[in-house]
């Protein structure tokens, strides 16, 4: 378990992928899978969502490779 100690919910997801990719090796498959409530940190399910893929799509500095992405092209 990594804990992400900040009370900036702009900061959080970003703060997490950044942590999963130091403790990721290649290979390896780093999955958002909340296990509890986001205590009001986003709107909704949907937004939580959104700022991972962002904070993926920034760690990795480029497009995912999935078909939403490809139907956003």
């Amino acid at each position: 378990m990594v804990d992400i100690d900040t009370d900036d919910t702009s900061e959080v997801m970003a703060l997490a992928v950044r942590a999963a990719g130091a403790l990721a090796v290649a290979g390896d498959v780093v999955l958002l899978a909340p296990a509890a409530a986001s205590m009001d940190q986003f709107a909704d399910y949907a937004e939580r969502g959104r700022l991972f893929r962002e904070a993926v799509l920034s760690q990795i500095g480029g497009e995912a490779d999935d078909e939403s992405a490809s139907r956003q092209s």
